[in-house]
């Protein structure tokens, strides 16, 4: 088992095991608090303010990683000791209002949290991302439902479940550090465009981010809007969340295996989720196919989860702290639909032409989405070229040239890459090798990216291990007939 495989299955536990007891911690105050607030409120509390305090969470964890993403476990252990005693507060507390406030603390570490966690997929090949976050994702499902098993639920409506807790919080501790202890998180922070490179601080692709986030938002409001996931009902035991959390693991399995083998196959999937609302609906008012809908709803929701993360992983070029905005804008989604749906359950006739109008456009915005963004590694470098040029008119000939360039720029690129990638190479060591590789030595690197020789040293130093080479010239040699 190579080294980058063994990273990849212990980021897919810590995913797992983290959702696994955020989601079972969820629902241990939920219950607790079941036989003192009204079955409209625990709604509200469950759909809205716990939603909100992760997003929160999230979004403060997301500008935290931009200036100190290097720091990333020392965020995530801060935010786990606070989340554990937020947890054994909440659930060893008497007042049911004390437990929501210290719930509400609980939520927004889980947000700083899932960033943290979410942040490190980026440093893994784009084939993996989507397998990272379904697989991961679904055992988290899983284990929401194996925890709730014993003593038929009880199990985690009692103080007990904090000893399991803790011990999970312990446990994603570890899987952690182990991940981010991969060479390909060092001097990581230079991944993000304008760190270092004044001329292109400007190319931080700001719309496309809010582009992004709109979509995903877009796509849950969708899906969620005929389908509100009551949690009354799951308090009051007239549903088990936690089976159907094991209908929702299969969605995210399939999600991650189709968007490895294609994007496109993905989205389409994705897309189909969108007629959920439609089914809720219809069949609301028939209480055999409640079960049914249940089911089907969180099995078609998996593909929205893999694709609003991969949506930014794909654009690690941008910086890694970016990827815990797929989580916040699904929350902010969740939080509209809910609070719409609630307002119009009134009028069944006027919810249904939203959510039909909203469908069309999920679908309009999508395609026009990813047509757009379809060679987006290649968007940001063509806006350069353009700005060089200045706009001026340039004959057929020199567009032509400027054309096989441009396509040997983009071969020579996705050589680099391949070659970074099966040697585990980071992106700062790609730039120190790449300025070796033209022939510089390192005074002259280390004057270029404006560091020590020593750090230069110590980068070439891991790209010869790295690749089982002693010098440049066999480092050349390796590379020239890659």
């Amino acid at each position: 088992m190579g080294k980058s495989t063994k990273y990849t299955f212990v980021l897919i536990l810590l995913i797992g095991l983290l959702y696994g007891y955020a989601g079972t911690g969820y629902l241990t105050w939920l219950y607790r608090i079941s036989d003192v607030f009204s079955i409209k409120l625990i709604d509200v509390f469950g759909n809205i303010i716990d939603y909100t305090f992760q997003a929160a969470g999230i979004l403060v964890a997301t500008f935290l990683l931009k200036s100190y993403f290097n720091k990333n476990h020392i965020i995530f252990y801060i935010a786990t000791v606070f989340e554990v005693v937020f947890m054994i507060l909440a659930i060893l507390t008497s007042g049911s209002y004390a437990t929501l406030i210290f719930a509400i603390g609980m939520d927004f570490c889980f947000g700083i949290l899932f960033a943290s966690a979410f942040s490190l997929i980026s440093g893994f090949p784009h084939n993996v991302h989507g397998i990272v976050v379904g697989i991961g994702w679904a055992i988290g499902s899983i284990a929401s439902f194996v925890v709730s098993v014993p003593s038929e639920g009880r199990f985690i409506k009692s103080e007990y479940s904090l000893i399991l807790y803790i011990l999970f919080a312990f446990v994603c501790a570890i899987l952690f550090r182990y991940v981010f202890s991969w060479e390909r998180y060092k001097d990581v922070e230079y991944n993000i465009v304008g760190n270092t490179n004044k001329d292109n601080k400007n190319t931080f692709p700001i719309k496309w981010v809010i582009q992004s986030v709109l979509l995903i938002v877009l796509l849950e409001t969708t899906i969620n809007l005929g389908f509100l996931f009551p949690l009354s009902e799951v308090v009051g035991g007239s549903m088990s969340f936690e089976l159907s959390r094991s209908f929702y693991s299969i969605g995210l399995i399939v999600a991650g295996l189709l968007f490895v083998k294609s994007r496109q196959n993905g989205i389409i999937l994705c897309l189909c989720a969108l007629v959920c609302p439609f089914l809720s609906l219809l069949f609301e008012n028939y209480a055999i196919a409640d079960s049914a809908i249940w089911a089907l709803n969180y099995i078609l929701i998996g593909p929205v989860m893999v694709y609003a993360t991969i949506i930014f992983t794909h654009h690690v070029k941008y910086g890694f702290f970016l990827v815990g905005l797929g989580l916040f804008a699904r929350r902010i989604g969740q939080i509209i639909s809910y609070t719409v749906g609630s307002m119009l359950r009134k009028y069944p006739p006027v919810l249904i032409i939203v959510t039909f109008v909203l469908l069309v456009l999920a679908f309009y915005v999508t395609y026009m989405y990813e047509k757009k963004n379809k060679l987006s590694e290649n968007t940001v470098m063509e806006e350069i070229s353009k700005d060089a040029l200045g706009g001026a008119p340039v004959e057929e000939n020199e567009m032509h040239n400027e054309t096989e360039e441009t396509k040997q720029k983009t071969d020579l690129e996705i050589k680099q890459n391949r070659f970074c990638e099966k040697y585990a190479i980071t992106s700062r060591e790609k730039e120190v090798m790449m300025l070796v590789l033209e022939g510089n030595s390192n005074p002259v690197i280390a004057q270029k990216l404006f560091v020590s020789e020593n750090t230069i040293k110590f980068h070439m130093k891991n790209i010869l291990k790295k690749t089982g080479v002693q010098n440049r010239a066999e480092l050349r040699i390796i590379y020239d007939e890659f």
